[in-house]
Protein backbone atom coordinates (compact mmCIF):
# COMPACT_ATOMS: atom_id res chain seq x y z
CA UNK A 1 0.00 0.00 0.00
CA UNK A 2 1.07 3.45 -0.84
CA UNK A 3 0.49 7.21 -0.94
CA UNK A 4 1.75 9.10 -3.15
CA UNK A 5 1.68 12.87 -4.58
CA UNK A 6 -0.60 13.57 -7.89
CA UNK A 7 1.58 15.92 -9.40
CA UNK A 8 5.12 14.04 -8.44
CA UNK A 9 3.55 10.11 -8.50
CA UNK A 10 7.06 8.87 -7.55
CA UNK A 11 7.10 11.03 -4.10
CA UNK A 12 6.03 8.38 -1.80
CA UNK A 13 4.63 9.60 1.75
CA UNK A 14 3.45 6.56 3.00
CA UNK A 15 4.48 3.01 1.90
CA UNK A 16 3.52 -0.02 3.75
CA UNK A 17 3.99 -3.47 2.97
CA UNK A 18 2.95 -6.75 4.34
CA UNK A 19 0.62 -9.87 4.93
CA UNK A 20 -2.78 -9.98 6.15
CA UNK A 21 -5.27 -7.15 7.52
CA UNK A 22 -4.93 -3.81 6.72
CA UNK A 23 -6.12 -2.54 9.30
CA UNK A 24 -2.95 -0.72 11.38
CA UNK A 25 -1.11 0.34 7.67
CA UNK A 26 -4.41 2.24 7.42
CA UNK A 27 -4.17 3.58 11.11
CA UNK A 28 -0.69 4.88 10.53
CA UNK A 29 -1.51 6.79 7.20
CA UNK A 30 -4.27 8.73 8.64
CA UNK A 31 -3.50 12.25 8.06
CA UNK A 32 -1.05 11.20 5.26
CA UNK A 33 -3.99 11.27 2.35
CA UNK A 34 -4.87 15.10 1.60
CA UNK A 35 -6.05 16.96 -1.31
CA UNK A 36 -3.22 16.13 -3.57
CA UNK A 37 -2.49 12.20 -2.98
CA UNK A 38 -3.78 9.35 -4.32
CA UNK A 39 -4.09 5.58 -2.35
CA UNK A 40 -2.89 3.00 -4.31
CA UNK A 41 -2.73 -0.58 -2.86
CA UNK A 42 -2.03 -3.91 -4.21
CA UNK A 43 -2.70 -7.32 -3.52
CA UNK A 44 -1.16 -10.82 -4.72
CA UNK A 45 -3.84 -13.48 -4.33
CA UNK A 46 -2.90 -17.30 -4.40
CA UNK A 47 -5.23 -20.07 -5.54
CA UNK A 48 -5.62 -22.75 -7.71
CA UNK A 49 -6.09 -23.99 -11.11
CA UNK A 50 -7.53 -27.23 -12.44
CA UNK A 51 -5.59 -29.83 -15.00
CA UNK A 52 -7.38 -31.46 -17.52
CA UNK A 53 -7.87 -34.30 -15.16
CA UNK A 54 -9.21 -31.87 -13.05
CA UNK A 55 -6.59 -31.98 -10.55
CA UNK A 56 -6.01 -28.46 -8.77
CA UNK A 57 -2.49 -27.35 -8.22
CA UNK A 58 -1.71 -24.01 -6.09
CA UNK A 59 -0.02 -20.92 -7.77
CA UNK A 60 0.88 -18.06 -5.01
CA UNK A 61 0.92 -15.72 -7.19
CA UNK A 62 -2.72 -16.73 -9.48
CA UNK A 63 -3.81 -13.03 -9.52
CA UNK A 64 -2.60 -9.44 -8.54
CA UNK A 65 -5.33 -6.92 -7.38
CA UNK A 66 -4.95 -3.14 -7.92
CA UNK A 67 -7.06 -0.41 -6.19
CA UNK A 68 -6.26 3.47 -7.20
CA UNK A 69 -8.71 5.93 -4.86
CA UNK A 70 -8.64 9.24 -5.14
CA UNK A 71 -9.50 12.26 -2.83
CA UNK A 72 -12.66 13.58 -4.98
CA UNK A 73 -13.93 9.77 -4.92
CA UNK A 74 -12.85 8.26 -8.20
CA UNK A 75 -11.38 4.55 -7.95
CA UNK A 76 -10.30 1.89 -10.40
CA UNK A 77 -10.01 -1.57 -9.78
CA UNK A 78 -7.85 -3.86 -11.97
CA UNK A 79 -6.91 -7.67 -11.71
CA UNK A 80 -4.08 -9.35 -13.23
CA UNK A 81 -4.13 -12.86 -14.00
CA UNK A 82 -0.59 -14.97 -14.38
CA UNK A 83 -1.78 -18.30 -15.54
CA UNK A 84 -2.51 -19.73 -18.86
CA UNK A 85 -5.26 -21.49 -17.44
CA UNK A 86 -8.05 -19.97 -18.78
CA UNK A 87 -7.00 -19.48 -22.66
CA UNK A 88 -7.55 -22.38 -25.26
CA UNK A 89 -3.91 -21.99 -25.86
CA UNK A 90 -0.84 -22.58 -23.88
CA UNK A 91 2.20 -20.19 -23.47
CA UNK A 92 4.01 -22.47 -26.08
CA UNK A 93 1.13 -22.15 -28.27
CA UNK A 94 -0.35 -25.98 -27.65
CA UNK A 95 -4.08 -26.28 -27.51
CA UNK A 96 -5.61 -27.35 -24.23
CA UNK A 97 -9.50 -27.32 -24.19
CA UNK A 98 -10.05 -29.17 -21.69
CA UNK A 99 -7.62 -27.05 -18.96
CA UNK A 100 -9.70 -23.65 -20.40
CA UNK A 101 -12.64 -25.79 -20.34
CA UNK A 102 -11.93 -26.34 -16.35
CA UNK A 103 -11.01 -22.71 -15.96
CA UNK A 104 -12.15 -20.08 -17.96
CA UNK A 105 -16.20 -20.37 -16.10
CA UNK A 106 -14.18 -19.58 -12.98
CA UNK A 107 -12.67 -16.70 -14.06
CA UNK A 108 -15.56 -15.14 -16.08
CA UNK A 109 -17.67 -16.10 -12.82
CA UNK A 110 -14.97 -14.06 -10.90
CA UNK A 111 -15.22 -11.28 -13.04
CA UNK A 112 -18.96 -11.16 -12.90
CA UNK A 113 -18.76 -10.84 -9.07
CA UNK A 114 -16.36 -8.06 -8.64
CA UNK A 115 -18.53 -6.12 -11.54
CA UNK A 116 -21.42 -6.61 -10.12
CA UNK A 117 -19.84 -5.58 -6.45
CA UNK A 118 -18.88 -2.34 -7.47
CA UNK A 119 -21.77 -1.68 -9.98
CA UNK A 120 -19.10 -1.07 -13.01
CA UNK A 121 -18.84 -3.08 -16.09
CA UNK A 122 -15.51 -4.70 -17.27
CA UNK A 123 -13.45 -3.34 -19.59
CA UNK A 124 -10.37 -5.46 -21.21
CA UNK A 125 -7.10 -4.16 -20.98
CA UNK A 126 -4.95 -4.04 -23.67
CA UNK A 127 -3.50 -7.12 -25.40
CA UNK A 128 -0.31 -8.43 -23.94
CA UNK A 129 2.34 -10.77 -25.45
CA UNK A 130 0.58 -13.47 -24.08
CA UNK A 131 -3.43 -12.63 -24.97
CA UNK A 132 -5.93 -11.01 -25.90
CA UNK A 133 -8.10 -10.26 -22.54
CA UNK A 134 -12.11 -9.94 -22.98
CA UNK A 135 -14.55 -8.77 -20.65
CA UNK A 136 -15.22 -12.38 -19.33
CA UNK A 137 -11.33 -13.41 -19.79
CA UNK A 138 -9.81 -14.03 -22.84
CA UNK A 139 -10.53 -14.55 -26.58
CA UNK A 140 -10.34 -17.66 -28.16
CA UNK A 141 -7.49 -18.08 -30.11
CA UNK A 142 -7.74 -21.48 -30.86
CA UNK A 143 -8.45 -20.86 -34.92
CA UNK A 144 -6.17 -17.60 -35.25
CA UNK A 145 -3.58 -18.53 -33.05
CA UNK A 146 -1.31 -16.17 -31.16
CA UNK A 147 0.14 -12.80 -31.75
CA UNK A 148 3.42 -14.17 -30.92
CA UNK A 149 6.02 -17.30 -31.58
CA UNK A 150 6.07 -19.34 -28.42
CA UNK A 151 5.41 -16.18 -26.11
CA UNK A 152 6.36 -18.53 -23.34
CA UNK A 153 10.32 -18.67 -24.80
CA UNK A 154 10.19 -15.51 -26.24
CA UNK A 155 9.12 -13.24 -23.19
CA UNK A 156 8.39 -15.05 -20.15
CA UNK A 157 11.87 -16.81 -19.45
CA UNK A 158 14.07 -13.81 -20.10
CA UNK A 159 12.12 -11.58 -18.22
CA UNK A 160 11.83 -14.39 -15.06
CA UNK A 161 15.90 -14.68 -15.86
CA UNK A 162 16.13 -10.44 -16.35
CA UNK A 163 14.31 -10.49 -12.92
CA UNK A 164 16.52 -12.91 -11.04
CA UNK A 165 19.68 -10.64 -11.94
CA UNK A 166 17.80 -7.57 -10.46
CA UNK A 167 18.60 -9.56 -7.11
CA UNK A 168 22.31 -10.64 -8.18
CA UNK A 169 25.27 -8.45 -7.46
CA UNK A 170 26.71 -5.91 -10.27
CA UNK A 171 28.63 -8.24 -12.66
CA UNK A 172 27.25 -11.67 -11.72
CA UNK A 173 26.89 -12.67 -15.20
CA UNK A 174 30.64 -12.35 -16.15
CA UNK A 175 31.88 -13.82 -12.60
CA UNK A 176 29.72 -17.37 -13.07
CA UNK A 177 29.05 -19.83 -15.55
CA UNK A 178 27.43 -19.71 -19.06
CA UNK A 179 23.74 -19.42 -18.35
CA UNK A 180 22.31 -21.19 -21.40
CA UNK A 181 23.00 -24.34 -23.18
CA UNK A 182 21.96 -26.47 -25.68
CA UNK A 183 22.19 -29.53 -24.77
CA UNK A 184 21.14 -32.08 -21.63
CA UNK A 185 21.30 -31.06 -17.96
CA UNK A 186 21.65 -32.30 -14.30
CA UNK A 187 19.29 -30.61 -12.02
CA UNK A 188 18.38 -30.58 -8.16
CA UNK A 189 15.05 -28.97 -7.47
CA UNK A 190 15.25 -26.20 -4.36
CA UNK A 191 13.32 -26.56 -2.03
CA UNK A 192 11.65 -24.28 0.70
CA UNK A 193 8.66 -25.03 3.33
CA UNK A 194 8.31 -28.20 1.92
CA UNK A 195 7.54 -27.16 -1.61
CA UNK A 196 9.61 -27.10 -4.61
CA UNK A 197 10.44 -23.57 -5.42
CA UNK A 198 13.13 -23.96 -8.52
CA UNK A 199 15.54 -26.11 -10.15
CA UNK A 200 19.53 -25.32 -9.99
CA UNK A 201 21.28 -27.02 -13.13
CA UNK A 202 24.21 -27.72 -15.13
CA UNK A 203 24.94 -28.57 -18.82
CA UNK A 204 26.54 -31.92 -19.03
CA UNK A 205 28.11 -30.76 -22.22
CA UNK A 206 29.54 -27.65 -21.63
CA UNK A 207 30.41 -25.49 -18.84
CA UNK A 208 27.11 -23.71 -18.49
CA UNK A 209 24.73 -23.63 -15.15
CA UNK A 210 22.12 -21.43 -13.85
CA UNK A 211 18.75 -21.63 -11.86
CA UNK A 212 15.41 -21.62 -12.96
CA UNK A 213 12.95 -20.41 -10.30
CA UNK A 214 9.39 -21.79 -10.21
CA UNK A 215 7.19 -19.28 -10.98
CA UNK A 216 4.28 -20.42 -9.03
CA UNK A 217 5.91 -20.35 -5.92
CA UNK A 218 5.55 -16.62 -5.75
CA UNK A 219 8.78 -14.37 -4.81
CA UNK A 220 10.61 -17.04 -2.89
CA UNK A 221 11.25 -18.56 -6.00
CA UNK A 222 13.65 -15.93 -7.13
CA UNK A 223 15.23 -15.28 -3.60
CA UNK A 224 15.74 -18.66 -2.92
CA UNK A 225 17.98 -18.58 -5.80
CA UNK A 226 20.27 -16.01 -4.63
CA UNK A 227 22.55 -17.88 -2.98
CA UNK A 228 23.19 -20.33 -4.77
CA UNK A 229 24.03 -18.45 -7.98
CA UNK A 230 26.27 -16.53 -5.55
CA UNK A 231 28.05 -20.00 -4.58
CA UNK A 232 28.10 -20.97 -8.25
CA UNK A 233 30.38 -17.72 -9.29
CA UNK A 234 32.51 -18.50 -6.14
CA UNK A 235 33.04 -21.91 -7.98
CA UNK A 236 33.47 -20.76 -10.95
CA UNK A 237 35.89 -18.27 -10.01
CA UNK A 238 37.56 -21.00 -8.25
CA UNK A 239 37.85 -22.83 -11.33
CA UNK A 240 35.20 -25.52 -10.40
CA UNK A 241 33.42 -27.77 -13.11
CA UNK A 242 29.73 -26.52 -13.42
CA UNK A 243 28.83 -30.09 -12.76
CA UNK A 244 30.93 -30.48 -9.79
CA UNK A 245 29.48 -27.08 -8.52
CA UNK A 246 26.02 -28.56 -8.94
CA UNK A 247 26.89 -31.65 -6.80
CA UNK A 248 28.45 -29.51 -3.91
CA UNK A 249 25.00 -27.97 -3.68
CA UNK A 250 23.23 -30.82 -3.87
CA UNK A 251 25.60 -31.72 -1.04
CA UNK A 252 24.34 -29.39 1.28
CA UNK A 253 20.47 -29.40 0.69
CA UNK A 254 19.05 -32.06 2.88
CA UNK A 255 17.36 -34.88 0.77
CA UNK A 256 18.28 -33.50 -2.84
CA UNK A 257 19.05 -35.89 -5.51
CA UNK A 258 20.55 -34.84 -9.20
CA UNK A 259 18.19 -35.73 -11.91
CA UNK A 260 18.71 -35.61 -15.59
CA UNK A 261 16.11 -33.79 -18.47
CA UNK A 262 16.65 -33.88 -21.90
CA UNK A 263 17.32 -29.65 -22.30
CA UNK A 264 17.74 -26.62 -20.32
CA UNK A 265 14.25 -25.56 -22.36
CA UNK A 266 12.15 -28.52 -21.04
CA UNK A 267 13.55 -27.76 -17.17
CA UNK A 268 12.44 -24.32 -18.06
CA UNK A 269 8.68 -25.75 -18.77
CA UNK A 270 9.05 -27.70 -15.87
CA UNK A 271 9.64 -24.27 -13.59
CA UNK A 272 6.49 -22.93 -15.34
CA UNK A 273 4.16 -24.65 -13.02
Amino acid sequence: MSVVTLKAPRHVRYEWEGVGPLDRAVEAAEGRFGEDTTLHLWSVLPGEWLDADGAAHRSERLFALRLLMWPQGHAGVSLAAYSDAWMTLDLRERPQPEVAAANAPRLAALLGAVSGLLGAEVEPGDPTYFGRPTASGFEDLADEGTDYTDPWSTFAVPARWQRMLNLLPKGYEEQSYEAFTEGPVRYVEVRSGGRTVGHLWAGTADDSAGYEPRTAAGDIAFSAGVPLLQEFAKARQAGTGSLDALRAAASSMPGAVVQGIESLDALQELSAH
